[in-house]
């Protein structure tokens, strides 16, 4: 097996080329020392991938069956018919181990995505609450000083209009009086325009009453 490195190393799918490669470096670890850490080791870091971008697991297991494929079919060229069938039983064993490990590692990495996306989603929520009571609170502020506001306005308006209406009430006595007294034209008729600037100021306070109320 080790002597194919280069040929079986290679990945039809250049995508995979990564994966393939070190899956297969980590067979040949397996077959020298019986370990299986650095398989393991590649398997679990390539499953973490896989559920990060989204790949079915379906998908993703092709990749040690392609690799499995390939030195079947090199060791049933390469092997007289009696040695190809131990050595195809023994790399049997490693595959099964290798589908073991994805299948496990892939189940893991989706349960910590799955822990890591509903705690995100905990974390946005909580952040969503905490900015909607900010919003409440500054609305209700924002209510309390415009409400504030208003009655000051109104309070305004109507202490205005009041103590003009007094002196007002005074200069429309005093007109009509001079109205009465006055017997030059030209005096009556400044009498009068002086009679219509009142009213008109007694209009316009009234109308400020009426938006106080």
């Amino acid at each position: 097996i080790e002597d194919h490195a280069e040929m079986l190393g290679q990945a039809d799918r250049q995508a995979d080329q990564a994966l393939h490669a070190a899956l297969y470096e980590g067979i040949i670890d397996m077959t020298l020392h019986d370990e299986t850490r650095m398989v393991n080791s590649v398997l679990e870091s390539a499953a973490a991938h896989a559920v990060a971008v989204g790949r079915p697991l379906t998908d993703f297991l092709g990749v040690p069956q392609r690799l499995r494929e390939r030195i079947w079919l090199r060791l049933g060229e390469e092997v007289d018919p009696e040695p190809a069938f131990v050595m195809l039983a023994a790399v049997d064993v490693l595959f099964v181990h290798i589908i073991r490990v994805t299948i496990d590692a892939y189940e893991e990495a989706s349960k910590l995505a799955t822990a890591a996306k509903a705690t995100e989603i905990s974390r946005l929520y909580a952040e969503s609450e905490r900015k909607v009571m900010e919003y409440t609170v500054e609305v209700a502020r924002a209510n309390r000083e415009l409400a504030r506001l208003e009655q000051v306005k109104t309070d305004f308006i109507s202490i205005a209009a009041h103590e003009l209406k007094t002196p007002l009430t005074l200069i429309q006595g005093y007109v009509n009086i001079l109205r009465e007294l006055l017997a030059d034209e030209r005096t009556i008729s400044l009498a009068d325009g002086i009679g219509r600037g009142a009213e008109r100021m007694n209009m316009i306070i009234e109308d400020m009453l009426d938006l106080s109320a």
